[in-house]
């Protein structure tokens, strides 16, 4: 389930954020290599140059915690539990629409949904408009 409460940063990740740009730039490296350059360059930085990242993080993981205490207090399953009993409710009321044009559009959504990307491009390959990666075939004219 995803959380009600975006969770904060580490400071480290907040670096990393801060110079990746820079350090792509620099350097042709991998993006783990690049992640591993600013790991160990944060491992040496002195306590003054890591404190800025620092206080972001504690501010931010300060406000999460209460926001978080704010859901708690309403009561996140109480609040899950409405969200699917509306969910719920809704899938009762399309089953039973008598109207048929609503009826047809939601057979075909519900037709589509089935319908995979596979198969559709199996399809188009058949016809020879596409190769098998999905782009498109150059057709030679021969006059």
């Amino acid at each position: 389930m995803k959380s009600l409460v975006k969770r904060p940063l580490p400071a480290h990740t907040r670096y990393i954020q801060f110079r990746c740009e820079e350090f792509k730039g620099l350097y042709k490296l991998t993006p783990s290599e690049v992640v591993e350059l600013m790991l160990d360059e944060w491992r040496n930085l002195s306590e003054d140059e890591k404190l800025p990242y620092l206080n972001a993080a504690k501010e931010e993981r300060d406000d999460f915690n209460k926001k978080w205490r704010e859901v708690e207090a309403v009561g996140v399953d109480s609040f899950m539990k409405t969200i699917k009993e509306k969910r719920q409710e809704n899938e009762i009321d399309s089953e039973f629409q008598e109207d048929p044009i609503l009826a047809i559009i939601n057979h075909k959504r519900n037709w589509k949904k089935t319908w995979g990307k596979k198969r559709i491009l199996e399809s188009k390959r058949k016809n020879g408009n596409f190769c098998y990666n999905g782009r498109k075939k150059m057709k030679l004219k021969l006059n």
